[in-house]
Formats: C-alpha cells, structure tokens, sequence
C-alpha cells in the first residue's frame, strides 16, 4: 500500500494511528482504492469514513466534516477525494458524548482541527508511517 508522503506532514508521534495537522475544510484523500464500510459517528473517531482494502488492510480517516463525500459501499480509489477535516465543535446529538472544557460536544476526542489516520492489518492496527519510505 502506498501512503503519499505530503499526508503525513506534521503526524505527531504514533498512538494507534498519526495525528496530521490541518485547518478545517482541508481535503483527505484515500491512501488505497477499497470500499467504504463506515461513514458516520465513531466515538472517540468523531466522525470518520473507513476504508477496507481488500487485501487485510483497513484505514481510518477521523475526525472528518459529518458532511460526507463518500458513503458505505462506495468504490474507491487511491488518491480520490473522500472527506474534509472535520471542526472541533459538532452539533449536539445522542450520540456525541465527547465535550470539551466548556461543555460543548466535540468531534470525539479532539482538541481541534486535524485528520487521524489509522491503519490495520488484518485486524491489528499498525503505524501509518511504516507504510512507506
């Protein structure tokens, strides 16, 4: 699998997954072709798109703009558009139980602007980083 080198920018250090640094708004593209198993809330994800890959290999794309560019059973491909950097602050549903200092809901367990990107094998998650060279 390949993992373009401008995504991971600015990741901070590995915990499940890297930290990149975005303004809200900022376009995330698939690091593989695969399928959309998830376009919604995810918990401390906020809300994320996950991708399967198809050959034991999943991404997650979280804290994403709960406007959704793809959606669960959508094809596609390396490099294409999927999503946007979600904002910090999200409406208030049932479901965002993520709040912040001042009691607003969060887009899960943030504390502003940015993509987590994770990546499993098989079920195991594993450093985005190791990926590529």
């Amino acid at each position: 699998m390949d993992i373009e080198k401008h995504l991971l920018g600015g990741a901070s250090t590995y915990h499940g997954g890297i930290d990149i640094g975005a303004v809200e708004g900022t376009k995330i593209y698939a690091v593989a072709s695969g399928v959309v198993t998830k376009a919604s809330w995810g918990g401390a994800n906020g809300y994320c798109v996950m991708i399967d890959h198809q050959n034991g290999y999943v991404s997650t794309y979280a804290h994403v703009n709960p406007n959704f560019v793809v959606h669960v059973g959508d094809k596609v491909y390396q490099n294409q558009y999927i999503a946007n950097v979600g904002p910090k602050y999200v409406e208030t549903k049932s479901y965002t139980t993520y709040k912040d200092s001042t009691g607003k809901s969060t887009n899960g367990a943030t504390t502003g602007p940015h993509l987590h990107l994770a990546i499993s094998k098989e079920g195991k998650k594993i450093d985005p980083q190791s990926l590529y060279n």
